[in-house]
Protein backbone atom coordinates (compact mmCIF):
# COMPACT_ATOMS: atom_id res chain seq x y z
CA UNK A 1 0.00 0.00 0.00
CA UNK A 2 1.16 3.48 -0.89
CA UNK A 3 -0.42 6.57 1.06
CA UNK A 4 -0.51 10.35 -0.33
CA UNK A 5 -0.77 12.74 2.09
CA UNK A 6 -0.58 15.40 -0.36
CA UNK A 7 -3.85 14.88 -1.77
CA UNK A 8 -5.08 12.31 0.72
CA UNK A 9 -5.39 9.23 -0.58
CA UNK A 10 -4.13 6.11 -0.42
CA UNK A 11 -3.45 3.25 -3.80
CA UNK A 12 -3.47 -0.81 -2.81
CA UNK A 13 -2.48 -3.80 -5.15
CA UNK A 14 -3.41 -7.49 -4.28
CA UNK A 15 -0.28 -9.57 -4.96
CA UNK A 16 1.23 -12.90 -4.46
CA UNK A 17 3.31 -12.78 -0.94
CA UNK A 18 6.72 -11.32 -1.21
CA UNK A 19 6.24 -9.96 -4.70
CA UNK A 20 6.58 -6.55 -5.51
CA UNK A 21 3.34 -4.77 -5.64
CA UNK A 22 3.20 -3.09 -8.88
CA UNK A 23 1.20 -0.15 -7.21
CA UNK A 24 1.70 2.17 -10.16
CA UNK A 25 0.85 -0.51 -12.59
CA UNK A 26 -1.81 -2.49 -10.79
CA UNK A 27 -3.11 -0.14 -7.72
CA UNK A 28 -6.14 0.74 -7.14
CA UNK A 29 -7.34 4.23 -5.46
CA UNK A 30 -8.66 3.92 -2.25
CA UNK A 31 -10.92 7.18 -1.54
CA UNK A 32 -10.97 8.01 2.67
CA UNK A 33 -14.34 9.06 3.70
CA UNK A 34 -15.80 6.06 2.02
CA UNK A 35 -16.36 2.46 1.84
CA UNK A 36 -14.05 0.75 -0.13
CA UNK A 37 -14.45 -2.71 -1.39
CA UNK A 38 -11.96 -4.57 -3.16
CA UNK A 39 -12.94 -7.67 -5.08
CA UNK A 40 -10.49 -9.91 -6.62
CA UNK A 41 -10.46 -13.38 -8.05
CA UNK A 42 -7.18 -15.70 -7.20
CA UNK A 43 -6.68 -17.01 -10.73
CA UNK A 44 -3.74 -19.79 -10.94
CA UNK A 45 -1.62 -20.42 -14.22
CA UNK A 46 0.36 -23.47 -14.50
CA UNK A 47 3.03 -24.45 -17.70
CA UNK A 48 4.43 -27.12 -18.79
CA UNK A 49 8.91 -26.65 -18.70
CA UNK A 50 9.57 -27.24 -22.33
CA UNK A 51 12.47 -26.19 -24.88
CA UNK A 52 10.87 -24.25 -27.05
CA UNK A 53 9.16 -22.47 -24.17
CA UNK A 54 11.32 -22.50 -20.88
CA UNK A 55 10.04 -21.79 -17.84
CA UNK A 56 10.83 -21.33 -14.12
CA UNK A 57 10.84 -24.26 -11.78
CA UNK A 58 9.54 -23.64 -8.23
CA UNK A 59 12.19 -25.72 -6.60
CA UNK A 60 14.49 -22.79 -7.86
CA UNK A 61 12.61 -19.96 -5.92
CA UNK A 62 12.92 -22.18 -3.16
CA UNK A 63 16.38 -22.09 -2.85
CA UNK A 64 18.73 -19.16 -0.97
CA UNK A 65 21.28 -19.34 -3.50
CA UNK A 66 19.44 -20.53 -7.09
CA UNK A 67 16.66 -17.64 -6.48
CA UNK A 68 19.18 -14.76 -6.51
CA UNK A 69 19.28 -13.01 -9.85
CA UNK A 70 21.42 -10.59 -8.52
CA UNK A 71 25.06 -10.88 -6.85
CA UNK A 72 24.24 -8.89 -3.80
CA UNK A 73 23.60 -10.28 -0.45
CA UNK A 74 20.38 -11.31 0.45
CA UNK A 75 18.28 -11.80 3.80
CA UNK A 76 16.76 -15.10 4.73
CA UNK A 77 13.41 -15.33 3.50
CA UNK A 78 10.83 -15.39 6.47
CA UNK A 79 8.67 -17.99 4.19
CA UNK A 80 9.34 -21.80 3.28
CA UNK A 81 7.95 -21.21 -0.28
CA UNK A 82 10.10 -18.99 -1.38
CA UNK A 83 13.59 -17.54 -1.08
CA UNK A 84 14.52 -14.01 -2.18
CA UNK A 85 15.68 -12.82 -6.03
CA UNK A 86 16.67 -9.02 -5.28
CA UNK A 87 15.84 -6.21 -3.77
CA UNK A 88 14.61 -2.52 -4.37
CA UNK A 89 16.28 -0.36 -2.26
CA UNK A 90 17.39 -2.59 0.33
CA UNK A 91 13.45 -4.15 0.56
CA UNK A 92 13.71 -7.65 -0.99
CA UNK A 93 11.32 -9.63 -3.13
CA UNK A 94 10.12 -12.86 -4.45
CA UNK A 95 11.32 -13.83 -8.19
CA UNK A 96 8.72 -12.32 -10.88
CA UNK A 97 9.38 -12.54 -14.96
CA UNK A 98 8.14 -8.90 -14.79
CA UNK A 99 10.62 -7.19 -12.22
CA UNK A 100 12.89 -9.73 -13.85
CA UNK A 101 13.36 -7.99 -16.55
CA UNK A 102 13.00 -4.52 -15.24
CA UNK A 103 15.61 -5.18 -13.13
CA UNK A 104 17.98 -6.42 -16.19
CA UNK A 105 16.85 -3.19 -17.98
CA UNK A 106 17.93 -1.01 -14.52
CA UNK A 107 21.18 -2.61 -14.78
CA UNK A 108 21.82 -1.46 -18.31
CA UNK A 109 20.50 1.93 -17.33
CA UNK A 110 22.95 2.14 -14.87
CA UNK A 111 25.88 0.43 -17.07
CA UNK A 112 25.27 2.92 -19.99
CA UNK A 113 23.61 6.35 -18.62
CA UNK A 114 24.97 6.30 -15.90
CA UNK A 115 21.47 7.18 -13.72
CA UNK A 116 18.20 4.68 -12.05
CA UNK A 117 14.96 5.08 -14.10
CA UNK A 118 12.36 5.68 -10.92
CA UNK A 119 9.78 2.68 -12.26
CA UNK A 120 12.49 0.05 -12.40
CA UNK A 121 14.15 -2.02 -8.90
CA UNK A 122 16.54 0.38 -7.73
CA UNK A 123 19.25 -2.25 -6.97
CA UNK A 124 21.46 0.94 -5.50
CA UNK A 125 20.24 3.89 -3.35
CA UNK A 126 20.65 7.17 -5.83
CA UNK A 127 23.14 9.32 -5.09
CA UNK A 128 25.62 12.08 -6.92
CA UNK A 129 27.46 9.25 -8.77
CA UNK A 130 24.09 7.05 -9.83
CA UNK A 131 21.17 9.68 -9.43
CA UNK A 132 17.85 9.13 -10.48
CA UNK A 133 17.70 9.69 -14.82
CA UNK A 134 15.20 13.03 -13.72
CA UNK A 135 17.24 14.37 -11.17
CA UNK A 136 16.97 18.30 -11.57
CA UNK A 137 18.16 19.58 -8.17
CA UNK A 138 22.11 19.21 -8.97
CA UNK A 139 23.56 22.16 -8.74
CA UNK A 140 25.67 21.75 -11.72
CA UNK A 141 25.94 24.62 -14.56
CA UNK A 142 25.58 21.88 -17.35
CA UNK A 143 22.45 20.61 -15.84
CA UNK A 144 20.30 20.87 -19.29
CA UNK A 145 22.64 19.24 -20.73
CA UNK A 146 23.04 16.37 -18.63
CA UNK A 147 19.28 15.65 -18.36
CA UNK A 148 18.86 15.97 -22.17
CA UNK A 149 21.78 13.28 -22.56
CA UNK A 150 20.26 11.07 -20.14
CA UNK A 151 17.39 11.12 -22.51
CA UNK A 152 19.07 10.70 -25.30
CA UNK A 153 21.01 7.41 -23.77
CA UNK A 154 17.58 6.26 -22.34
CA UNK A 155 15.63 6.44 -25.61
CA UNK A 156 18.57 5.05 -27.48
CA UNK A 157 19.06 1.31 -26.21
CA UNK A 158 18.37 0.87 -22.26
CA UNK A 159 14.18 1.24 -23.03
CA UNK A 160 14.25 -0.38 -25.99
CA UNK A 161 11.59 -3.34 -26.43
CA UNK A 162 14.22 -5.54 -28.44
CA UNK A 163 16.07 -5.32 -25.11
CA UNK A 164 13.21 -6.80 -23.33
CA UNK A 165 12.42 -9.48 -25.61
CA UNK A 166 15.61 -10.35 -25.31
CA UNK A 167 16.01 -10.74 -21.47
CA UNK A 168 12.48 -12.51 -21.10
CA UNK A 169 13.73 -15.32 -23.81
CA UNK A 170 17.33 -16.02 -21.92
CA UNK A 171 17.19 -14.65 -18.78
CA UNK A 172 13.97 -13.91 -16.97
CA UNK A 173 11.74 -16.91 -17.51
CA UNK A 174 8.19 -17.22 -16.37
CA UNK A 175 7.41 -19.13 -13.41
CA UNK A 176 6.07 -22.47 -14.30
CA UNK A 177 2.94 -21.98 -11.48
CA UNK A 178 2.07 -18.67 -9.80
CA UNK A 179 -1.22 -16.63 -9.61
CA UNK A 180 -2.56 -13.52 -10.87
CA UNK A 181 -5.42 -11.49 -8.94
CA UNK A 182 -8.04 -9.82 -11.50
CA UNK A 183 -9.13 -7.16 -8.57
CA UNK A 184 -12.14 -4.35 -8.84
CA UNK A 185 -13.05 -1.85 -6.28
CA UNK A 186 -16.69 -0.36 -5.28
CA UNK A 187 -16.70 2.57 -3.88
CA UNK A 188 -20.03 4.02 -1.33
CA UNK A 189 -20.34 7.10 -0.39
CA UNK A 190 -22.64 8.44 2.33
CA UNK A 191 -24.66 11.54 1.96
CA UNK A 192 -23.85 14.60 4.45
CA UNK A 193 -25.93 14.96 7.07
CA UNK A 194 -28.09 17.66 8.10
CA UNK A 195 -25.44 19.52 10.78
CA UNK A 196 -22.22 18.87 8.28
CA UNK A 197 -24.72 20.42 5.60
CA UNK A 198 -25.75 23.37 7.86
CA UNK A 199 -21.61 24.56 8.62
CA UNK A 200 -20.75 23.74 5.15
CA UNK A 201 -23.54 26.73 4.49
CA UNK A 202 -22.99 28.72 7.51
CA UNK A 203 -19.28 28.98 6.55
CA UNK A 204 -19.58 29.88 2.82
CA UNK A 205 -21.95 32.51 3.90
CA UNK A 206 -19.74 33.93 5.99
CA UNK A 207 -16.42 34.29 3.46
CA UNK A 208 -18.96 35.49 1.24
CA UNK A 209 -20.16 38.46 3.77
CA UNK A 210 -16.96 39.00 5.11
CA UNK A 211 -15.65 39.75 1.27
CA UNK A 212 -18.49 41.38 -0.16
CA UNK A 213 -17.78 43.97 3.31
CA UNK A 214 -14.72 44.33 2.54
CA UNK A 215 -14.86 45.40 -1.13
CA UNK A 216 -18.14 47.91 -0.56
CA UNK A 217 -16.45 49.45 2.67
CA UNK A 218 -12.74 49.30 1.64
CA UNK A 219 -9.74 47.11 1.87
CA UNK A 220 -8.80 48.64 5.49
CA UNK A 221 -12.22 48.41 6.98
CA UNK A 222 -11.82 46.14 9.78
CA UNK A 223 -13.34 42.66 8.64
CA UNK A 224 -13.80 41.92 12.21
CA UNK A 225 -17.15 43.98 12.32
CA UNK A 226 -18.26 41.92 9.86
CA UNK A 227 -21.63 39.63 10.36
CA UNK A 228 -20.17 36.83 7.86
CA UNK A 229 -16.95 37.12 10.86
CA UNK A 230 -19.26 36.45 13.66
CA UNK A 231 -20.46 33.62 11.75
CA UNK A 232 -16.99 32.64 11.51
CA UNK A 233 -16.23 32.68 14.76
CA UNK A 234 -19.25 30.80 15.79
CA UNK A 235 -18.39 27.68 13.91
CA UNK A 236 -14.65 27.81 15.63
CA UNK A 237 -16.36 28.46 19.05
CA UNK A 238 -19.03 25.75 19.34
CA UNK A 239 -17.77 22.98 21.47
CA UNK A 240 -20.74 20.72 19.54
CA UNK A 241 -20.86 20.97 16.06
CA UNK A 242 -23.77 18.38 15.58
CA UNK A 243 -26.17 19.65 17.75
CA UNK A 244 -27.60 22.41 15.65
CA UNK A 245 -31.32 20.82 15.64
CA UNK A 246 -32.19 24.01 17.69
CA UNK A 247 -30.77 25.95 15.22
CA UNK A 248 -32.30 24.49 12.30
CA UNK A 249 -35.82 24.70 14.42
CA UNK A 250 -35.60 28.43 14.35
CA UNK A 251 -34.81 28.84 11.02
CA UNK A 252 -37.79 26.18 9.74
CA UNK A 253 -40.16 28.45 12.44
CA UNK A 254 -39.16 31.78 10.85
CA UNK A 255 -39.05 30.86 7.35
CA UNK A 256 -42.63 29.38 7.85
CA UNK A 257 -43.94 32.19 9.80
CA UNK A 258 -42.25 34.63 7.07
CA UNK A 259 -44.40 32.83 4.37
CA UNK A 260 -48.00 33.64 6.20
Amino acid sequence: MSTSPAVNLARVVVHEPGTYPDLEREGLHVEPGKLNEINYAPVMWERLNTPPHPCREDWLDRSYELAKITSEKLPASPSTDYAYAYSDLNVSYRYSQVQCILLHQQLDIIDKCHCQYVFNPRPRHPNSEVPYCGRILDNDTNLLELIMQRIECLSGGPLNNSLKRHYEATSCFPRCSYYTYDSTISVTTWRAVDWQLHWLRQLNNAFKAMRHDQSTKGENWPVNRSKGYAKWIEYYEKTNLTNVSDILFLKLVYFCSSRI
